[in-house]
């Protein structure tokens, strides 16, 4: 059986060029972060589907019940790690994989995990920091922009009225 709704967002969280980071400051930064899953799946476990874990080293995932609080935990992963930027990307769409109590967003998959991904490389290749695939038109209720279909939708920072300065990739 698989759920095949569209009301799953997965959320990546990307470290930017962490890979340049020092030795010392990158073990810091991993370190960090796994310290921080408990905290964060206990904050967000109403919503999560799949609980927060950690890929690629520096990298966060989790999978949601529904879009609402995409903006509250992106700027919360800004907040509690400032001294890295940040690439975010979500993706709406069902599972292919069943989800159990104590799943982790690696664990599962389906469309909504790939949109995420496919925005998440359409974000770094054009040096974006919000992504968002699978939203359709609808988007812009979250302040991506349009879109349409599984293609991405991105936001730079000038697009969302504020102006960091671009990530470097």
């Amino acid at each position: 059986m698989t759920k095949n709704d569209n009301r799953y967002v997965a959320l990546l969280c990307d470290a930017v060029a962490s890979r340049r980071l020092a030795p010392r400051a990158r073990a810091r930064l991993q370190e960090e972060l796994r310290s921080s899953l408990p905290e964060l799946n206990r904050t967000w476990r109403s919503h999560l589907v799949g609980r927060f874990a950690i890929t690629g080293g520096d990298q966060l995932e989790c999978l949601l019940d529904g879009p609402h609080l995409v903006w509250d935990i992106a700027h919360g992963v800004r907040s509690k790690f400032p001294d890295v930027d940040w690439v975010i990307a979500c993706g709406r769409g069902g599972l292919t994989t069943l989800p159990h109590p104590r799943a982790t967003a690696p664990e599962l998959d389906g469309p909504c995990f790939h949109a995420a991904r496919a925005a998440l490389e359409s974000a770094k290749a054009k040096r974006l920091v919000f992504a968002f695939g699978g939203f359709g038109p609808r988007v812009d209720a979250l302040g991506g922009g349009g879109g349409g279909g599984g293609r991405p939708a991105t936001t730079s920072p000038s697009a969302s009225g504020s102006t960091p300065p671009p990530c470097p990739t």
